[in-house]
This record gives C-alpha cells, structure tokens and sequence, in this order.
C-alpha cells in the first residue's frame, strides 16, 4: 500500500509539473531544433555524420537539463550563483591555456574534451551573468536609478566582457552587450544613462580602430559595406556565396538533400554561422519564413513570462534569455546577407553546436 501511495503522489507531482510547464514554448524549441538537424544533416552528410549526432546529443542533453532546472525555483538558482559563477569562470580561464581555435582563426573559445567533442564556456557564462546581473539589480533596489548603482552594474558586465575579449571571441562579446542592455532596460535604468553610454561608445570607436583591431579585421569589416576593396573576394567570398546559395533556392527550395551548392560544401561554416544558407537553398524562402516566424513566436512567449513574473528579478532573467536569442538571430541573419561583417555568431536551436544547443534548452 506504501508503494502505491508513493506512486501516487509522483504521479500527483508530475501531473502538476506538466500543468505549469508551458508546453507550446517547449514544442517550439524542440521544432526548431529538429528543423536544424535535418538542415546540419543536409549539409554535412557527405563528409561526415557526426555534426548531426551530436546535435541530437547536445538536444537530448539539454532537454534532461531544462526539466531538471526548471524544477528548482529561480530564486534558490540565484542564491547558488557562488556555486556556478567560479565553475564558469574556472573553465574560461582554461581556454587561456588549453584553448581550441578553428582553423583559420585566432578564437581559443573552446575546450577539447575526450571523443574529439568541444566545449564553449562562454555559452555557460551567459547565463550565470544573466543570473548575476539579475540578482544585482534585485540587490540594488532604489539605486539602481543612482550613478553609483549603473557604475556597480557596468563593473558588474565588463568582467565577463572581459574574459571573452581575452578569447578573442568577439561575436560572444557583443551578446554579451546585449544581455546586459537590455536586462538594464527593463529594470528601469533611466535613459540619460544609455545616452552617455552610447556617447561613450561613439567616441572610442576610432581608439578601437587604430589600436584594438587587427589588419584582417579592419578589411573584413570594410569588404562587407565596401566591396570594391575586396576584388579578390578574400574576406567576403564566404557571404557573397551564401547570398547566392539563399538565392538559388528560390521560394520552395531544391528540397532536402537536393541543394547543388550545400551538397557540395561551397559555402564555409554551413552548418553553423551559415546554416540559413543551406536552409535557403534546400527549403526556400519559405523554410527561412518558417524559421523565422518559430523564433519570433519563442521570443513572444518568453516575453509573456517577463511579464508574468512576480519580481524584477525573474523579469530580468527571462529578458536575459530574449536577448541571448533575439541578438543571435539579428547578428546570424546579418551575417548570412552581408548586413554585419562575419563574427561567428550561430542561430539559437538551429546552427551546429552541441554547447550552444544545450545551453539553450537549459535558458528556456
């Protein structure tokens, strides 16, 4: 009779779990995601299986993790931010050491693991500083609207600003801007703060270009708006080939695993910072339209939970999450249509990456 009381009351709980869960969020995730590993499928088969199973593996590995945290209250996962803020910052001092850089890059933003699989401690990162920040701004209440509370706060953000600058990962460290805007936002930073931010922004922009910028990358930022310097096609044969691989599929698409060009690997990274090629030769405007409006609906539901939560604190967490997803996809996107210069930033759920999958099922 224990047994049977005891399986009851799990029963009890997991019916009430499921009633809280929002399913349709859930679904939408786990649509992407499976949209995605058809795409990464298509577009390494020919060489190697691989990228797709571990794709699969990061989703099964992230789904497990998503229940398991959203089992525990956000409140007590804000308390044990002395427990995973010096995990990540340990393993991010690791990439300074034991760092793996792609080929072709200078970006030591990965750790190698056994099995040849990697590991992204910056994809880690963002979501314990969405948690500090988060209980920052809970902790500084009123002042969060003096000068010395948004000074706190901008300390707060250069650190793991920081620590992915020394990666030399700059597509992580402009996510990390936006998480940290738009967390400041909408807790009620007042707007004359943003305007001398911006200034300040404005004003170092030619300090970063003489002194901070490498010549690679002062001339793929100048082929991207200026392509007449770029005869060669040196710096922007990846996004001119992308272009033309999106444009070649048309409305429909070639179908799956019909794509000329994605069958042929002519576009670099097309499993990744350049899937939307793939996806766009393959399934057409309308598979990116599907994409789209999946990514736009994740956002809105994320929103509705900004706006649910019962404090400023678990506001700030869910518009962390939105901004993670919501700068992604703009910065992917620009990429892919010679809007932004290349800086390797993928598309939440879809792009290759068993880091950056899982830790998105753990911030939804």
């Amino acid at each position: 009779r224990k047994g049977g009381d005891d399986l009851s009351k799990a029963g009890r709980a997991i019916s009430e779990f499921v009633k809280k869960l929002d399913m349709a969020l859930v679904l939408l995730c786990v649509g992407l995601a499976a949209f995605g590993v058809a795409v990464i499928y298509s577009a390494t088969h020919n060489n190697s299986n691989r990228h797709a199973v571990v794709q699969c593996l990061g989703i099964g590995i992230g789904l497990i993790a998503m229940i398991l945290v959203s089992l525990i209250d956000y409140e007590v996962l804000l308390k044990l931010w002395k427990v995973f803020v010096p995990i990540c910052v340990l393993l991010m001092a690791m990439t300074y050491i034991w760092g793996y850089a792609p080929a072709g890059t200078d970006n030591r933003a990965w750790l190698e693991l056994p099995g040849g699989l990697l590991l992204q401690p910056s994809e880690l990162l963002k979501l314990a500083f969405i948690y500090t920040l988060s209980l920052h701004i809970q902790t500084l209440g009123d002042k969060l609207k003096t000068g010395k509370g948004v000074l706190g706060l901008v300390a707060h953000a250069a650190i793991p600003i920081g620590l992915v600058l020394l990666q030399r990962d700059w597509g992580s460290m402009m996510i990390f801007v936006f998480i940290f805007l738009f967390i400041a936002f909408s807790a009620g930073v007042q707007l004359r703060y943003f305007v001398v931010a911006f200034g300040a922004a404005a004003v170092s922009v030619p300090l970063l270009w003489t002194y901070v910028l490498k010549t690679y990358q002062k001339k793929r930022i100048l082929a991207v708006y200026f392509p007449e310097l770029d005869p060669d096609y040196d710096y922007i044969y990846q996004q001119i080939m992308g272009k033309l691989s999106i444009g070649s599929g048309g409305f429909f698409g070639k179908g799956w695993l019909n794509g000329p060009r994605t069958q042929a690997s002519i576009v670099p990274e097309q499993r990744n910072d350049f899937i939307i090629a793939a996806l766009g030769e393959e399934f057409g405007f309308l598979g990116c339209l599907i994409v789209m409006i999946l990514i736009f609906a994740i956002l809105m539901r994320i929103l509705n939970a900004a706006r649910m939560s019962r404090d400023v604190s678990g506001k700030c967490v869910c518009v962390g999450v939105f901004a993670i997803i919501f700068a992604q996809t703009v910065i992917n996107v620009g990429m892919t249509l010679s809007l932004v210069p290349v800086i390797g930033v993928t598309l939440p759920f879809f792009s290759s990456g068993g880091t950056s999958v899982m830790v998105s099922f753990i911030s939804i």
